[in-house]
């Protein structure tokens, strides 16, 4: 939520006779608020009710481990199913591009998806994660956002 700020500023500097309309994938406290202070009293909601979700095909892992051991560790489980679809989210588009880079450089079929690379190219990379041409994907936790992943190769 840090373009709430922006939001606000932006909101406030058009005309009163406007029509606002806000689109949110969520809808946190935040977005609430927002809503609640510029639409007016009487604006409507409207939700779509998402697809049926896929988890009954997706096997989710969570590890808790400690920053000092965390590379080592991600390789060790990386090393034992090398062939899974992977998807490791980082905070900056920095972290996500130099864990690739460093994982590339241990044989790991890897690339990065960040908000530096062009709509093309995250498309193509999201393209050929897809297809199976790579098996991890290193993504901003931003840049994930959306994401929808289905195996080209089914």
């Amino acid at each position: 939520m840090g373009f709430i700020e922006d939001m606000e500023e932006i909101i406030s500097a058009t005309n009163q006779e406007r029509q606002t309309l806000l689109f949110s994938a969520t809808f946190s406290k935040e977005v609430v608020s927002l809503a609640e202070k510029f639409l007016r009293e009487d604006y409507g909601v409207v939700k779509i009710k998402p697809e049926e979700p896929t988890l009954k095909a997706i096997r989710q892992k969570f590890y808790q481990i400690p920053e000092r051991g965390l590379k080592d560790k991600l390789i060790k489980i990386l090393q034992s199913s090398p062939n899974n679809k992977t998807i490791i989210f980082t905070h900056t588009k920095r972290e996500a591009q130099e864990l690739a880079t460093e994982l590339k450089g241990l044989g790991f079929k890897v690339e990065a998806l960040h908000g530096d690379y062009s709509q093309k190219r995250r498309e193509s990379v999201l393209k050929n994660f897809r297809q199976g041409s790579f098996h991890i994907l290193v993504a901003t936790d931003i840049a994930s956002r959306g994401l929808d992943i289905k195996d080209e190769r089914i």
